[in-house]
């Protein structure tokens, strides 16, 4: 779209104004859906002197196309894509979109602008690494394409502390490839001891130093932010007069989670900045708000996730507990079984042993019964015998015949026979 000038941030009345009004007028504000350069309630300047001092609203989280616009389109235009992407044409215009937002704590930036060539380059600014981040970068990009029918590039900035990312996303019919800029990687020592010699020599920063005095957060360094952002922020009185509250801003705005909001308050009392020191309280009040509702829908989100847990770990033990009491009852089973086939098997063992041994005692019983049945029948022959030819038997020979076995008895019959006189025999 043609290039407009942004619209002015919101400001307190005179005698009105409290931190209170503040605080709920920049909580409207962040609720309400807005376009690009349209999210305060002023309509653009038309006053060129107030538009080149136009404080720089560093309420990020819910003023975040004022801050892309103004940061990217108004102030720095091409000449970012010029010092990380120096192949692609210059930007002609800025481009609303659906997304254009610059969300400093851990999210991600949307911008289109128009190049000089008719395409479209998308712009992507990343402080996290997460998986989901290129399939959602497709999205935009298709989109985009689709709403403007040019060919669209898009290009990812990767901020501090990101040193590699995956060059592409395949989704096995498409293959996305962005640019891939790794701020993260850029020396940002090197780049503030040039700014600093630069200065010493009472050279004016050019729009190239301004990119990379404004990124210089996101760069890697040798010392903290704390230490480096009061000289950067010194730094920016050799840029024109009109772009140093913007740079200013942008640069505290890229480092504000990351140091300190003293350091930050500090540093906007030092540059005379009082508009935008407001508008950072304002911000950091609206920020403590957001927290807080981030961390109670965390909680909750928690203890729904702890309640689906314990009732999944409860469903758990209850069908180990289940699967355990029907393993030990069909163990039981099976050892009652057992222990019943055994117990019938010894029984049956008994019984046979027993009948074995009572078959025993009566064949043995019956063979004795038989066997002194004999004896006693040879005993009353042999009687019969010696009666019948001696007469009456004496006692001391009943007593011997009584004794006498069988093999005895027989050899008495046949001696018995042959014996003349009982005293023979």
């Amino acid at each position: 779209m043609p290039e407009t000038p942004p619209s002015e941030p919101r400001e307190s009345a005179p005698g009105a104004g409290t931190p209170s009004d503040k605080r709920t007028s920049a909580s409207r504000s962040r609720s309400r859906k807005t376009g690009a350069g349209a999210s305060s309630t002023k309509g653009p300047r038309s006053n060129k002197k107030s538009a080149a001092r136009e404080p720089l609203l560093i309420g990020v989280a819910y003023q975040s196309k004022d801050i892309a616009l103004k940061v990217v389109a108004d102030a720095l235009r091409g000449d970012i894509l010029a010092r990380f992407q120096p192949d692609l044409p210059a930007i002609v215009a800025a481009l609303p979109s659906e997304v254009p937002s610059l969300r400093i704590e851990t999210e991600e930036t949307d911008l289109l602008f128009q190049l000089a060539d008719g395409s479209t380059p998308h712009i992507e600014f990343q402080t996290t690494m997460r998986v989901d981040d290129l399939g959602r970068f497709l999205g935009y990009h298709l989109a985009a394409h689709a709403r403007y029918g040019k060919p669209v590039t898009t290009v990812i900035f990767y901020g501090a502390g990101i040193t590699s990312a995956p060059p592409e996303f395949n989704t096995s019919q498409c293959v996305f490839r962005p640019r891939i800029v790794l701020l993260g990687n850029e020396d940002g020592a090197s780049v503030l001891r040039e700014l600093r010699e630069k200065v010493a020599r009472g050279e004016t920063l050019t729009r190239d130093d301004q990119v990379q005095l404004i990124f210089l957060p996101l760069m890697r360094q040798e010392q903290g932010l704390g230490e480096i952002l009061p000289e950067a922020a010194r730094l920016s009185e050799a840029l024109p007069v009109e772009t140093r509250e913007m740079t200013v801003g942008a640069l505290l705005g890229l480092a504000y989670h990351r140091v300190d909001a003293a350091v930050i308050t500090a540093i906007l009392k030092e540059m005379g900045m009082q508009s935008v020191l407001e508008q950072l309280l304002d911000y950091r009040w609206a920020q403590m708000q957001e927290e807080f509702r981030q961390q109670k829908e965390e909680e909750f989100r928690q203890q729904q996730e702890e309640l689906r847990q314990q009732q999944e770990d409860f469903m758990a033990r209850l069908t180990e507990e289940k699967a355990q009491v029907e393993a030990r009852l069909t163990e039981e089973k099976a050892q009652a079984e057992a222990r019943l086939a055994e117990e019938k098997a010894q029984a049956e063992a008994r019984l046979a042993e027993e009948k074995a041994q009572a078959e025993a005692r009566l064949a043995e019983e019956k063979a004795q019964a038989e066997a002194q049945g004999q004896v006693e029948g040879k005993q009353a022959s042999l009687r019969t015998v010696l009666q019948t030819r001696f007469g009456t038997i004496p006692e001391m020979l009943e007593t011997r015949i009584a004794s006498a076995g069988s093999d005895d008895l027989d050899a008495m019959m046949a001696h018995a026979v042959k014996v003349e006189s009982v005293e023979s025999f």
